[in-house]
């Protein structure tokens, strides 16, 4: 038979482990729960993390193969990138925003970089956590990637003719009525650079008319006005060549020419030198008016060698304008070449560059293909 005794002992002893494992349960339990409270928001950070990261992976690798989407304010592409950034985070775990892709290269051209940085707020479960980490907690995400859309050392596209400025119109002159000389010297006073045709035909010979080629050039009306590189073709007057053995000379048409050269055109036409008038002097100023002796005689006739002429002159007109220089286009070409390209094309003044040390041309302030004078200035930019 059990001694009561020894029972109650094992009884309370008993009783009095349970109540210290309680106790001791009850003290570490707070501990346990901030644990795996901790555990739990430490694994949400995580997870919200790696998905803000996979967030900016595809927003960058978005924008390398979409890099001027921004530049050229792609409205189209800038909702795709934004969708699939936002398609790409973790809702309502951690809210993100889809921001603008940067470019730390500078520009947009192909092998440069392309990058996008990302943040979201993240909120805790666990209140008491919020007091040391605070609440919410800012994580941050980047991914850079190479552009791989584009191209380097891109020749630029040929640019249509543009529309000429009015000073690179020049006011046609009136050359119906003068000799090829005559009419050649005024194409060029005129300030037109373009061909005259024909331009082997005799400079004593008549122009009876005259056909205006611009080259496709508009802003001049071709009428009045035409672009200054046209070229001029004329007709020529007929003539009536002496039959031998008849003594008469065709008359030439000196109206155009200077004094001393129709004075000696009319010498080598074979009439009588001395029967030119005036004789001697004024041989830089330009012919204006003839008249002769017999007065029915005219240009392209045959008459006798004593044909006189009486000639009235006009001051020499002045120099042309210079004409002006086609300005290059630099888009896509190299900032290190510009100089040269720029010497190439005529112009005389120094390249300006904006923006910092950069590698390609982006931008530039005068419009390729369009005419300047060559003396204008020309700022390029990234």
């Amino acid at each position: 038979m059990l001694n009561m005794r020894v029972v109650r002992r094992l009884v309370n002893r008993s009783g009095s482990r349970r109540a210290q494992s309680l106790v001791e349960f009850a003290l570490v339990l707070p501990l346990i729960l901030v644990l795996l409270l901790g555990a739990i928001d430490f694994g949400r950070a995580f997870f919200s993390w790696v998905e803000l990261t996979n967030a900016s992976r595809v927003g960058a690798n978005y924008a390398a193969t979409h890099p001027d989407a921004w530049a050229l304010n792609n409205t189209t592409q800038k909702a795709e990138y934004a969708t699939l950034v936002h398609d790409s985070g973790i809702g309502d775990v951690c809210t993100i925003s889809a921001s603008t892709p940067t470019f730390p290269d500078g520009s947009r051209d192909l092998g440069n970089r392309a990058r996008v940085d990302l943040t979201c707020n993240f909120s805790l479960v666990a209140p008491f956590l919020q007091v040391f980490f605070g609440d919410p907690i800012h994580l941050k995400a980047d991914s850079t990637f190479p552009i791989r859309r584009g191209c380097t050392n891109c020749a630029a596209a040929p640019a249509g003719p543009p529309p000429p400025p009015a000073n690179n119109c020049r006011l046609i002159p009136n050359m119906i009525g003068q000799s090829v000389a005559g009419a050649r010297r005024q194409w060029t006073a005129a300030g037109f650079t373009g061909a005259f045709e024909p331009a082997s035909a005799d400079g004593w010979r008549t122009v009876s008319t005259k056909t205006i080629d611009q080259g496709g050039a508009v802003g001049c009306d071709g009428g009045t006005y035409a672009f200054f590189a046209s070229t001029v073709t004329v007709s020529l007057a007929a003539i009536i060549e002496p039959v031998p053995p008849e003594t008469c000379r065709t008359v030439p048409n000196v109206l155009g020419m200077a004094v001393a050269e129709g004075r000696s055109t009319w010498q080598t036409a074979g009439f009588d030198p001395a029967r030119f008038t005036p004789l001697t002097g004024s041989d830089t100023r330009i012919i204006s008016g003839a008249t002769y002796t017999p007065a029915d005689a005219s240009p392209g006739q045959c008459r006798e060698p004593d044909l006189a002429i009486s000639v009235t002159s006009v001051p020499p007109p002045a120099p042309p304008p210079p004409p002006p220089c086609q300005v290059p286009s630099f888009v896509n070409t190299l900032r290190s070449d510009a100089q040269t390209t720029w010497n190439a094309a005529h112009f005389t003044t120094p390249v300006q560059f904006q923006g910092g040390n950069w590698t390609v041309v982006k931008g530039q302030t005068l419009v390729g293909g369009s005419y300047a004078s060559c003396s204008s200035t020309i700022k390029l930019s990234k």
